[in-house]
């Protein structure tokens, strides 16, 4: 007698060999689920309308940049203040045109005490005339500047927000008239462009070196950035419970310190020294009237309305013929309304 039996002449197996195998499932463990949550979406492919979005600016930022830009070039015009920044390089590119000594050369050598901005502008004119050299260089500064703002904004809020941002600094005439010439100051909005990126994807090497190449080009960015990068930094180490993050910020603190002190350890003793708030308010240089009238110190709102009043003025000629006499050209409409849904957007993200 076998263990199977006949039943209508088929055979009758166990249960336990006819049964399906199936793997055992358990319910996920509360660290696998913690790190499911944690993990960050990948972005994927920016979307068409993104895409369309950011040529146009592209574009729209390429024609500002032309409209403002390509007058600079001609051979008889020069930004007012090349007198005492650029004239100088031209001993690079022709040498003799300064003779070594002159009032005017050792005045404009101080005033480009900066070593990394005198380095590269001292190269640059070896090769090109001094004049072309410094309007290029403010020009590839300017689209640099737009660069990392626009990357910056767009890491923090996405497509639109990043256009949004490019398109209200390429837009405020104010901020081109006080950086352009290629003179140490076109630097500054870069800085403070390169600070925000670097806060924003906590980049700390490139926070530090913000910092030095800051005070070795142009200082006074140095003013904000600095305290806020100690605030930064000062974070970061209560966070992580130790004071190694505070090293290498002072070490960039004294490299950046030193490097931004160079005009005033290069002066002439015969210049004199700095004088104070209240020495220059008795000196008529600096009255109302004068030709730099910054006694008394304005409001401190002063600039920053007129920055923001600026933001509405037209690029130059409409680019858009306007939609009724005496209105805004469409164009503006068209990039405020850009920004507004960027700013939405932002908020909803």
């Amino acid at each position: 007698m076998t263990d199977a039996t006949v039943d209508d002449g088929a055979a009758e197996v166990p249960a336990s060999t006819t049964a399906p195998t199936t793997a055992p499932t358990t319910a996920p463990t509360t660290a696998e689920t913690a790190e499911q949550v944690s993990t960050p979406k990948q972005p994927g492919r920016p979307a068409w309308w993104e895409v369309i979005v950011a040529v146009a600016a592209a574009a729209w930022v390429l024609g500002v940049a032309r409209f403002r830009f390509l007058p600079a070039f001609d051979r008889w015009r020069a930004e007012t203040d090349a007198k005492q920044v650029t004239y100088q390089f031209y001993s690079y590119f022709d040498p003799g045109t300064l003779p070594a000594g002159e009032l005017l050369e050792q005045y404009a050598d101080i005033y480009n005490a900066p070593p990394f901005y005198k380095a590269l502008m001292a190269l640059l004119s070896t090769f090109v005339d001094a004049k072309d050299a410094a309007v290029g260089l403010s020009l590839v500064v300017f689209l640099a500047t737009v660069a990392v703002i626009g990357v910056a904004a767009g890491r923090r809020g996405g497509v639109l927000v990043g256009v949004a941002a490019v398109v209200l600094y390429a837009h405020a005439e104010g901020a081109f008239l006080s950086t352009v010439g290629g003179h140490p100051r076109t630097f500054g909005p870069l800085f403070f462009a390169l600070f925000l990126l670097a806060v924003v994807e906590q980049r700390r090497g490139l926070l530090l070196a913000v910092l030095v190449v800051c005070g070795g080009t142009y200082p006074s960015p140095l003013l904000a950035c600095g305290p806020a990068a100690a605030a930064v930094v000062l974070v970061d180490a209560v966070q992580r419970r130790t004071w190694r993050p505070l090293v290498p910020f002072a070490l960039a603190s004294v490299l950046a310190l030193g490097f931004a002190k160079a005009q005033d350890l290069r002066s002439p003793k015969e210049w004199g020294r700095i004088i104070t708030y209240d020495e220059a308010r008795q000196h008529p240089a600096w009255q109302p009237g004068s030709r730099f009238p910054y006694t008394p110190l304005p409001s401190f709102w002063k600039h920053p309305k007129e920055a923001v009043n600026r933001l509405t003025d037209t690029v130059g000629q409409p680019l858009v013929a306007q939609p009724r006499p005496g209105g805004r050209p469409l164009l503006d409409w068209v990039w405020g309304g850009l920004v507004v849904a960027g700013v939405v957007m932002a908020l909803v993200r």
